[in-house]
């Protein structure tokens, strides 16, 4: 167990990163692979394609095919490398958050919570499905992930998927899906960097890609470590009680990933601690503490072409998670709780009459939970499980998917049947029509289902105190949406609008009220947090997002608009989910180069929104960037400065999870100073 210390003191991951930086420094020749004359790090290169050719770049997580923006059969949008090098994005949160219908949230309970078209989540972000190059990644007993764990830095490309995701994916891809592509194993390529900051900011980390002569094999590994800003604030707690405390977000994570001809394997670790404001917003039940995670990763694919037009896909995914949580002031006693995910995939393409393919897919989902307990300062163990060790589900879903496209049509339409142990069977599916008046310019008409299955943790849970209590009676979450987007790409701009109508039912929340033991005592417990299934309730949106890029000169310009109804507002209560969603966001940015030097800027605006007491006021953060490029001999080097929220703007968000006095969460956005030094070699 650990006390509240930064996470390099527990965990020397930045020892391994820097010895690895040191021996690809010295041995920049490995494993066959060719360098052929010094290394370049050009802000020429940034600024050197077109939007037009870079809209044509290739994106995956739309479909089992590879497509561009304009002919995916999803609303999806990409932050490319250049993009992240030109502003100077520090971490896969803040890039996202820049995009219209996307944002990263948090509550008193967990930060850094993915969310899109403002489907909130209570604490685990387990409605938007994150991927590590399309290999699903969630905590088998909560459903959510862990954004941190790719460093920003190891990072071809984001891709983002928004809308309803479940036909194609399964569950937890409700609202959203994230694609995290690695840099490419398949290209020689070495980078390392270390910065430091106010705040008690500092990182570094080191990556490097081998791959053979023949190219037929290669590999990218990397290691990482980042000490975020500890934002000390004030904090009053719902029970009006204050004091000081330390807000902070820590990682550090190992990746390795390959390919031999049509093998392909992912690996990666994690280990990290954020500050937290209690597993109940009050200082006596952990406020200020730390929130420990760690989990690794282990995930292998193969295709077999069985001719030109068919293809087997096989894919295998384990996963282990870990959490640890403090449940006091004085941080002697801690909540632990492991679990593992495993997913196997079979899939089945073909392509048949020229114009149509086809698509068969067998999917098994296994999620439980290890181990839940409660561990002392002193290392003794309280004897008590929480209803949660030994808890398991199993899904099984087939899904089928047909495809047409001749000449300037597209067409698409799924379904898939999940069949869970719990729940039973569910039919979900999605159509798309698409017309391209060019390469450059098309229209999609949308309309999607999704579904998600609750988490072990939301149906069986019984807290400690019984502080918070699972519902085994839960019903699955769903949803539809219909959408329509129009894209357009002409010289040095890019247009994407998209419209929706969105119904969801059965969302689940928690309540305040009497509950009934899930352990099978029948023992009524009064006054206690359980959860509970939402009513229907809709949306309606409109997301437009433009860029320019010319001549050294890059900006980009999004907005989001949305408007929610009060359908599953709470009997008795004034709450509700677009209570606390604010009607309009706004983000623009602009990134200029000047010889060897880059300044760039971005903007986030926030609307003020009501909390469960007052309302929440709007918020507006600036991020500055200077960085200058030079080349030493036979290596490109980097060297950025950061401000982070120039004005120190106070960021907070309604506290929609317990809404029991405490109106609001601050963000763990200070003001914050960076100096980074990169060398590609």
């Amino acid at each position: 167990m650990w006390p509240n210390i930064p996470l390099s003191r527990h965990w020397p991951a930045y020892q391994y990163a820097l010895l690895l930086c040191l021996l690809f420094f010295y041995y920049p020749h490995s494993y066959g692979e060719e360098m052929t004359g010094p290394s370049s790090y050009s802000y020429d290169d940034l600024f050197s394609l077109s939007l037009e050719d870079i809209s044509q770049l290739t994106v995956t997580v739309a479909s089992s095919n590879t497509e561009t923006v304009f002919n995916s059969v999803s609303t999806v949008t990409v932050i490319q490398r250049a993009q992240i090098d030109k502003y100077g994005f520090r971490t896969v949160r803040e890039a996202i958050s820049t995009l219209s219908g996307v944002a990263v949230l948090r509550t008193y309970f967990k930060q850094s919570i993915p969310t899109t078209r403002s489907v909130l989540q209570d604490h685990y972000a387990n409605k938007v499905l994150v991927m590590i190059n399309k290999v699903p990644t969630s905590n088998g007993a909560t459903g959510e992930a862990i954004l941190e764990r790719i460093n920003i830095h190891d990072i071809e490309r984001i891709e983002v998927l928004k809308g309803p995701a479940s036909v194609l994916y399964g569950t937890n891809a409700y609202s959203g899906a994230i694609n995290l592509v690695l840099r490419d194993s398949k290209q020689a390529r070495a980078n390392a960097y270390v910065g430091v900051g106010s705040e008690g900011q500092n990182t570094a980390g080191v990556s490097k890609s081998f791959v053979n002569e023949a190219g037929s094999a290669g590999f990218f590994v990397s290691a990482n470590f980042e000490n975020s800003e500890e934002n000390d604030f004030i904090f009053v707690d719902e029970q009006g009680n204050s004091a000081p405390v330390s807000d902070f977000n820590d990682m550090a994570a190992v990746t390795l990933q390959g390919h031999y001809n049509e093998h392909e394997f992912l690996i990666n670790a994690y280990q990290g601690e954020e500050g937290y404001l209690g597993v109940a917003p009050r200082l006596n039940f952990g406020s200020g503490n730390q929130h420990a995670l760690d989990g690794y990763l282990a995930a292998y694919k193969y295709q077999y072409s069985i001719d030109s037009d068919s293809s087997f896909n096989l894919m295998s995914n384990y996963e282990w998670n870990k959490r640890e949580f403090s449940r006091d002031a004085a941080n002697d006693e801690q909540g632990v709780i492991e679990a593992l995910h495993i997913i196997n995939s079979l899939k089945y393409r073909r392509l048949f009459y020229e114009d149509f393919n086809f698509e068969l897919g067998l999917d098994h989902d296994y999620r439980e939970i290890d181990v839940f307990q409660f561990e002392l300062s002193d290392g003794s163990v309280i004897d008590y499980e929480g209803n949660l060790a030994g808890q398991d589900v199993s899904e099984t879903s087939v899904f089928t998917q047909l495809g047409y496209q001749k000449d300037r049509w597209k067409g698409l339409v799924g379904t898939r049947l999940v069949d869970n142990e719990l729940f039973g069977e569910n039919v979900s599916s999605r159509a798309t029509l698409l017309y391209s008046f060019s390469d450059t310019s098309s229209v999609k008409f949308i309309a999607g289902q999704s579904y998600r299955s609750p988490s072990l943790f939301a149906l069986y849970i019984v807290g400690r105190n019984n502080i918070i209590i699972g519902n085994p009676d839960l019903n699955p979450e769903k949803s539809s949406s219909y959408e329509v987007s129009y894209l357009r790409a002409y010289g040095h701009y890019f247009f994407q609008a998209n419209a929706y109508y969105a119904t969801y039912d059965n969302k689940v929340y928690r309540k305040s009220g009497d509950a009934v033991l899930p352990d099978g005592s029948g023992v009524v417990v009064q006054n206690t947090t359980v959860y509970a299934n939402g009513e229907e309730f809709s949306a309606q949106g409109l997301e437009l997002e433009t860029r320019y890029s010319h001549d050294q000169l890059d900006g980009f310009f999004n907005v989001n608009v949305i408007s929610g109804d009060d359908g599953d507002e709470v009997p008795d209560s004034d709450h509700y989910n677009f209570k606390y969603v604010p009607d309009f966001t706004l983000a623009a940015g602009m990134s200029r180069q000047v010889k060897n030097y880059l300044f760039s800027f971005v903007a986030n605006y926030t609307d003020s929104t009501q909390g469960p007491e007052q309302e929440v006021a709007s918020s507006l953060v600036l991020d500055l960037m200077l960085g200058y490029n030079q080349q030493l001999g036979q290596r490109a080097v980097h060297h950025s400065v950061r401000l982070n929220n120039a004005s120190d703007e106070s960021v907070t968000v309604a506290e929609y999870a317990r809404r029991r006095g405490l109106n609001e969460v601050r963000m763990d956005l200070g003001r914050v100073f960076t100096y980074e030094l990169s060398v590609a070699f």
